[in-house]
């Protein structure tokens, strides 16, 4: 088996591959490879279609495609900083080519390159958390998805305005308003051009797809909806597609204007960070049909431990130890010894971990002290961004403390994390 980047003339092949899978037409007008392949680099539609030369395919020995993966670039936050991040989309397989590694070998030659070209994290949406935990990733950025009776939101008087966004019309406003609600989040993404799709789509006169921004009483852009019509079951649904504000003022403003369709529209449905409690929208639950449930919203691999650990925030001052386990990508699997002040980094040293066990005595006793965090890659990945308060590792495999709660917790603390863009 041979893993490497496609040709120009296998895109097409890469196209049937995910077409057959994932059940889309893919009608290439009888175009040659060689067409087809101009044809996607002269109009892209998509940050897939401007970065096809990232698909990563194995191949049989006789040369057949067998499986591929997109490898896209992204930027997103950590910690008050913008990192590189690796999105994957596109995996698929060949039915008659599943089960003999073809993936997992695509995981190990991209992680490797996501690692050498200077990716901090990488993010998918799985179709199985425990296949892709095999290469390091971990569920994070829980989604609360909230469905809300329209009748019974609250009322509102904003002395805010909602224009409707035009097609082709400037939308530097909806990116302002974006990109400060995408500073507050661990991994939301910075977009470009291509991750505007969900906004450069929406033409109400065409189709369902509708998007408002709006802005408050001084005139300043605080927020914006997009949405399409879902008939769901014995209800009309507002389906946003994206909820963005700045506060709860201008959320408030928005719910209320969402109100206005109740109409044409039964409910309103929407996702949200988990640390966001958004009750105040529903005063009853119990005698209304409002709910709100728990969403997975994708897994995360961190890719370069010691770059994380540089950038990343602590609680206080002082030196903590900790051993990482990554099968995958050696440069994580080491001891990793921060020294840390007013919360930043000032140090970060690795040193390959003693295995060696049996020779104790050539060591001395401080080689031999175990490190204050044991964890593998997955839980280092999911701990990194702020998934989980201290109390929490009671609950988790994958992580032991050798160490006092206190000390750990200058580590492990809970963070804002979210994303909300697909691959």
């Amino acid at each position: 088996m041979l893993t490497r980047y496609i040709k120009e003339t296998e895109l097409m092949e890469a196209r049937n591959i995910s077409a057959l899978c994932f059940n889309w037409s893919h009608d290439t007008n009888d175009k040659t490879c060689e067409d087809y392949a101009d044809h996607i680099k002269k109009n892209p539609h998509s940050k897939s279609d401007a970065y096809f030369n990232q698909t990563l395919a194995a191949f049989t020995d006789t040369g057949e495609m067998m499986s591929c993966i997109s490898i896209l670039p992204y930027e997103v936050t950590f910690d008050g900083k913008v990192v590189p991040m690796s999105g994957i989309g596109g995996v698929c397989t060949y039915p008659q080519h599943r089960r003999k590694g073809a993936v997992r070998e695509c995981f190990k030659h991209g992680l490797r390159d996501m690692y050498n070209n200077g990716s901090a994290f990488s993010y998918l949406y799985p179709f199985s958390e425990q296949f892709y935990g095999n290469f390091g990733y971990i569920p994070a950025c829980t989604s609360i998805q909230w469905c809300l009776d329209l009748n019974t939101i609250p009322e509102y008087k904003s002395k805010g305005t909602f224009s409707l966004y035009r097609p082709f019309k400037d939308y530097t406003e909806f990116e302002a308003v974006y990109k400060d609600y995408a500073d507050k989040y661990n991994m939301m993404v910075h977009r470009d051009s291509y991750d505007w799709e969900v906004l450069k789509s929406a033409d109400p006169f065409k189709g369902s797809r509708s998007a408002y921004l709006y802005k408050n009483a001084a005139g300043k852009a605080a927020g914006y909806l997009i949405f399409e019509r879902k008939e769901d079951k014995d209800a009309v649904i507002l389906e946003c597609k994206e909820l963005i504000f700045d506060g709860f003022e201008s959320l408030k403003a928005l719910m209320a204007f969402a109100k206005t369709f109740s109409a044409d529209y039964d409910k309103i449905r929407f996702h949200a960070p988990v640390t966001l409690c958004l009750d105040y929208f529903c005063e009853d639950y119990s005698q209304s049909s409002s709910y709100r449930s728990f969403n997975q919203n994708g897994m995360v691999r961190a890719i370069n431990v010691h770059k994380l650990l540089e950038q990343a925030n602590y609680q206080g001052s002082g030196i903590i130890s900790l051993q990482v386990y990554d099968s995958i990508l050696p440069e994580n699997d080491r001891i990793f010894t921060v020294t840390f002040t007013n919360g930043k980094a000032t140090q970060v040293i690795s040193e390959a971990s003693n295995t060696h066990t049996n020779e104790a005595d050539n060591y001395s006793a401080e080689s031999l002290k175990k490190p204050d965090l044991e964890m593998t890659i997955n839980q280092f990945s999911a701990a990194i961004i702020g998934k989980y308060q201290i109390s929490d590792l009671e609950y988790q495999k994958g992580i032991t403390l050798n160490c006092s709660k206190e000390k750990a917790a200058s580590l492990i603390f809970k963070k804002p994390c979210w994303i909300h863009n697909p691959f």
